[in-house]
């Protein structure tokens, strides 16, 4: 390769075509791969050399590599089902808060944080999601179904984070300011919101069974 910054630092796109080096390859095999770089520094202690670590490409069939991102998908739900059973818990623990009994800022405020943690995690999947799109994507086969199923899925999955559980996040911090001033009316809304969460959710879980 050539030297991308005449010597100084830099950085340099590896464009290595492996039906060029490897025309033989098959469905089936495996190809490892590392890539290893040397600077100009004079002998006797020098080039450095740095390799990196060992990639492996597997090569499969349609049929396979599809398989392979349904089981992907398959493990994301099973994340989406835990989530889901969490929002069951919280709506139980949340619809029974007292404003007029103490600790009741402490507990509204508590639970907007798990919210917020419940929000992260569902935007971890469908960032998750959309790494496999790509990938679907990069293989040509971002037209089959299963690439609008995971597009529909992520969609959802933000559509819950930014609507119900943020909303639900937003009423708990609502009431956890209002009891310092003995304002508080209730969590009927924060539990409204996470309730809606929830059912969101299981409609989603049902989905491992389809």
């Amino acid at each position: 390769l050539e030297d991308p910054a005449g010597g100084r630092q830099g950085e340099q796109a590896v464009d290595w075509d492996y039906r060029k080096s490897e025309p033989d390859v098959q469905v089936g095999d495996t190809l490892s791969f590392a890539v290893e770089v040397s600077d100009r520094y004079p002998e006797p202690l020098g080039p450095h050399v740095v390799r990196s670590e060992t990639r492996r490409i597997t090569f499969l069939s349609r049929e396979q590599y599809l398989a392979q991102i349904e089981k992907q998908k398959d493990r994301l739900l099973s994340r989406v089902q835990s989530i889901y059973r969490q929002q069951r818990s919280a709506h139980k623990v949340v619809r029974t808060l007292e404003p007029t009994a103490g600790g009741y800022a402490q507990a509204c405020q508590l639970e907007a944080i798990r919210q917020e943690m419940v929000r992260e995690q569902l935007k971890g999947i469908a960032a998750q999601l959309r790494v496999l799109l790509d990938d679907l994507a990069a293989n040509d086969v971002s037209d089959v179904a299963e690439g609008e199923s995971l597009e529909a899925l992520r969609m959802a999955l933000i559509g819950i984070a930014e609507k119900p559980i943020a909303q639900a996040a937003g009423r708990l911090r609502e009431q956890s300011g209002a009891a310092a001033s003995e304002q508080a009316a209730g969590p009927q809304t924060a539990a409204s919101a996470v309730n809606k969460a929830a059912r969101d959710l299981g409609a989603l879980v049902m989905l491992r069974g389809i």
